[in-house]
């Protein structure tokens, strides 16, 4: 498929996913390489615990995904419509299928293997560089969406706290000091919770135990001595 008709595809792509420092034209010369594909209606495109072999762009038809809960039963997580992506995370990490999709209609896509991924993310072209904008961007929308979905869990979990048994509230309303200490226990567990979650999401989970018994020696070469002795004299000049 010719850059030129894959130009809309790119330019709702760049939309859907916000992203402002790519223009279409080069995004469109960076999916032309990918190979055309199709299923049928309830044909499996990819399957859950499978190898990562390639990603999709999704051109024609939407797309179920499915994961399997705590049963081994399926469950529709979404219904993805063209255009979308799907399958790069396994591209960038190495893991396998995290869910399944499953064609809903006819699907026509563009399949990017392995080695085309690879070979488009590290091209220093233009072609590169918006395919490369578009992947952080996605990254970037899915670690968001993730922490909201948190947010909203962690705040349900901290309104039914705030639901006593008629039995815990006799006993509170007798001990309104005790009352508070248990109210405010749970909410420091909640927000504790929450934030070391979304440290983990946006990438800070750092230990406080291992950040004291590190011991950290600063360097200070020629020109950063330069750097600071010329400040510490402007400094003095002021004062």
């Amino acid at each position: 498929m010719d850059a030129d008709s894959l130009r809309p595809v790119a330019r709702t792509l760049l939309r859907t996913y916000q992203v402002r420092s790519a223009r279409s034209r080069n995004l469109a010369m960076a999916l032309a390489k990918g190979s055309l594909c199709s299923w049928n209606n309830d044909e499996v495109i990819c399957k859950e615990g499978d190898p990562s072999s390639c990603m999709f762009v999704i051109l024609k038809g939407s797309v179920r995904v499915l994961k399997k809960d705590i049963k081994g039963a399926e469950q529709e997580l979404a219904v993805l419509p063209a255009p979308s992506m799907i399958g790069q995370m396994g591209l960038v990490d190495g893991s396998l299928r995290s869910a399944t999709c499953v064609a809903v209609d006819e699907v026509g896509a563009l399949s990017i293997d392995h080695d085309m991924f690879n070979e488009i993310l590290t091209e220093a072209s233009p072609a590169g560089s918006a395919f490369r904008h578009l992947l952080l961007s996605t990254m970037m929308s899915q670690l968001s969406s993730a922490n909201q979905k948190i947010r909203d869990l962690i705040s349900d979990m901290e309104q039914e706290a705030r639901q006593v048994p008629p039995s815990q509230e006799i006993m509170e309303k007798e001990d309104p000091t005790e009352e508070k200490v248990v109210t405010a226990g749970k909410n420091k567990s909640s927000s504790e919770r929450l934030l070391k979650i979304a440290g983990v999401l946006d990438g800070w989970d750092i230990k406080q135990d291992d950040i004291e018994d590190l011991d950290v020696e600063f360097l200070e070469d020629d020109d950063m001595k330069r750097t600071r002795e010329a400040r510490d004299i402007s400094r003095k000049h002021r004062w």
